[in-house]
């Protein structure tokens, strides 16, 4: 659950006016009131009403920002409308910006994926209203706004926006000579670092925001860098000492009476918990968490913690109360079209549910997981254009573009024979000495235009036969050719073998869908020159493949071949990196005995993806080839599928492995 942790590791929000004692009272108040709302107002409510129109204005928008921390919503609504009146009075345009302000903290906190839209307007809003003014006008708005767009970004591995938030936030923090506020810039930068796996550059970003948290002396500050640290340490493969740092930060945390922060130290200490193969220390944390964050009526860390301890409730042993809870927080990021969460929520489930021997609950989450991650990434229609142009949608486009001209190619093709045609029967009633000078050439015209009115027919054919990206053969070609060989043989015979890029998810994150697309056509390409003629290929969907040889071949020969081809030397990636990347194969020769049987297109299908799991499972960079089964009949053979680690475990189904380069065993 990695992507969905990192909440409210940054600063809160305060509205100071900078070194007056007022301004220094309103932080207080709202980092108060970031944990104890209740309390803070009650403080707020006793003070003495400001003097002046922007006083006004600051104190109004501090009572808002801890109103929205509470339980009340018409306290609430009626705190923000006040602010944004107080604003008025000074310009329209401010008051605008504190709107999207309230709102995008309001929405961050239920956990919508509303708050980032708002946040770039209200910063849009303060940065208009500042440009003639002081460098640190609207300090701490802007870089409130500023986390939590960092910190979004984060969570999305977009490292490129991440790191640009995280340095306008530092720029900002330096600016105004706020060492706590720069800690926390400095570990935002830590954590971009740590997303592409620079290692130097991140313990550079970590190390200088420990001193300058340590110099701050506010133990809510240290608090905060200590969770970036163990986040951290977590992502370089080192959840022992993320342990240790997560402790630190809840002993700082309690220190400060931030009662907000202790539970997100709880909610990260679950997470890593599970990477440390301590799911008992994971589901007592998510459960403190869990009350507390019940009481703080806080929707966004109450998720995570739920997702934690549903992930920790498998691990020892809890697999139906955990399973009543899987469909809850799937519906609840759903009706926020936060895919990502889901699609965390999901792959963690289904690695839980792998770990404790669960195989097929871990093929059903692995299949759940999959359909979500094939579905449009953004729901609305507003969206549509931004996601037409990631580069399998514009290639996909192009490719229909390209038929549309090939297609009116075609009809003028055939308007153009037509005319000919009819210019040919018109002068057919000529004089023979015209015809045989006239006719001729009208002729041969002819015939080159049915001969370019086939080559485009054929050309069209390809181009609905072709993946766009790697230029095999897609999943629409593929299936129809095993339906044809289905047919003529009377059941499905010969070798099948479905092959998935291993981790490909962490290349596109890591290193962007530009490297993911490389790799795709790189694996697409070493397919190719290790398979033989009359073996056939296809991308199946996304990161896989699948692979049809004829009866007599062996799959499990294929297979070797295919693992050493894949594994054995890295591959280039865009820029000049290089990278190792690994396949998982399930594979069959059919039918699995000799025993006359009609297997079916379905069944083959789902045997070799059963093995492909399985593949996955014990460990990834293998392949699984089915070696026999005694089912006599294709109703039995989709019997011992639908139960295939029992059918395994009983001998019904006998499996045969092999590893990959540089896998023992």
């Amino acid at each position: 659950m990695r992507r969905v942790l990192t909440v409210l590791l940054l600063g809160g929000a305060s509205v100071a006016i900078h070194a007056e004692p007022e301004g220094q009272l309103l932080e207080r108040l709202q980092r108060l009131g970031e944990h104890s709302p209740q309390r803070a107002l009650q403080r707020f409510n006793a003070l003495p009403a400001p003097v002046g129109t922007e006083q006004r204005r600051a104190w109004a928008l501090a009572r808002a920002v801890i109103a929205t921390g509470g339980t009340n919503d018409a306290d609430e609504a009626a705190a923000a409308a006040a602010a944004v009146t107080a604003a008025e009075a000074i310009a329209p345009s401010l008051a605008e910006a504190d709107k999207h302000f309230l709102q995008a903290l309001k929405t961050d906190q239920a956990g919508s994926g509303q708050a980032g839209t708002l946040a770039r307007q209200a910063l849009a809003g303060y940065e208009a209203w500042c440009q003639s003014r002081e460098p640190v006008c609207e300090f701490p708005q802007r870089f409130r706004m500023l986390e939590l767009l960092g910190r979004q970004a984060w969570m999305q591995r977009s490292v490129a926006d991440a790191n640009l938030y995280a340095k306008q936030a530092w720029a900002l923090a330096e600016a105004a000579g706020q060492p706590g506020r720069q800690a926390l810039a400095q570990s935002q930068l830590a954590l971009s670092a740590a997303l592409t796996e620079q290692r130097a550059e991140s313990d550079r970003h970590m190390k200088l925001a420990l001193e300058l948290a340590n110099s701050s002396g506010d133990a809510e500050i240290s608090a905060r860098v200590a969770i970036a640290e163990a986040l951290t340490l977590d992502a370089f493969g080192e959840p022992g000492r993320a342990l240790r740092a997560l402790h630190r930060a809840l002993a700082a945390a309690t220190a400060a009476d931030a009662r907000r922060l202790v539970i997100v130290v709880q909610a990260n200490l679950a997470d890593v918990a599970l990477h440390a193969g301590q799911p008992t220390l994971a589901l007592e944390s998510a459960e403190a968490g869990l009350r507390a964050a019940k009481e703080m009526h806080d929707g966004r860390i109450e998720r995570v913690l739920l997702a934690n301890r549903l992930v920790a409730r498998v691990r020892v042993g809890q697999t139906v109360d955990a399973r009543s809870e899987v469909d809850v927080l799937l519906a609840a990021w759903s009706a926020d079209r936060d895919i990502g969460s889901q699609l965390a929520l999901l792959r963690a489930y289904g690695d839980a549910l792998e770990a404790v021997g669960d195989l097929d609950g871990a093929l059903a989450a692995y299949h759940r997981e999959r359909e979500l991650a094939q579905q449009p990434m953004r729901g609305s229609r507003s969206h549509a254009i931004t996601d037409l142009e990631s580069r399998n949608e514009v290639a996909a486009q192009r490719q229909r573009i390209e038929a549309l001209e090939r297609d009116n190619d075609l009809k003028a093709a055939e308007l153009q024979s037509r005319a000919l045609v009819e210019q040919f029967l018109m002068l057919s009633g000529a004089a023979v000495a015209i015809a045989l000078l006239v006719l001729a050439p009208l002729a041969l015209r002819v015939r080159r235009g049915n001969a370019a009115l086939t080559h485009s027919q054929r050309g069209l054919r390809m181009l609905s036969e072709r993946d766009p990206l790697t230029r095999l053969a897609n999943r629409r070609y593929m299936h129809q050719l095993l339906q044809a060989r289905t047919r003529s043989a009377n059941g499905f015979r010969g070798g099948l073998l479905l092959i998935d890029i291993d981790h490909f998810k962490q290349v596109n994150d890591h290193h962007g869908h530009s490297a993911g697309d490389a790799v795709i056509v790189e694996v697409a390409r070493r397919l190719q020159a290790t398979l033989r003629d009359d073996d056939a290929v296809a991308r199946w969907g996304g990161e896989e493949f699948l692979v049809l040889v004829p009866v007599g071949a062996t799959s499990g020969e294929v297979a070797r071949r295919v693992l050493q081809a894949i594994a054995g030397e890295p591959m280039p990636l865009p820029g000049g990196a290089e990278m190792r990347v690994t396949v998982s194969i399930g594979h069959a020769d059919l039918p699995l005995s000799d025993e006359p049987m009609l297997v079916t297109l379905e069944t083959a299908v789902h045997l070799v993806d059963k093995a492909l799991y399985r593949a996955k499972a014990l460990g990834r960079n293998r392949a699984v080839g089915v070696h026999h089964s005694n089912a006599a009949s294709n109703a039995s053979l989709r019997k011992q599928v639908e139960e295939f680690d029992g059918a395994c475990q009983d001998g019904r189904v006998q499996l045969h492995v092999q590893c990959g380069p540089n896998v023992a065993g």
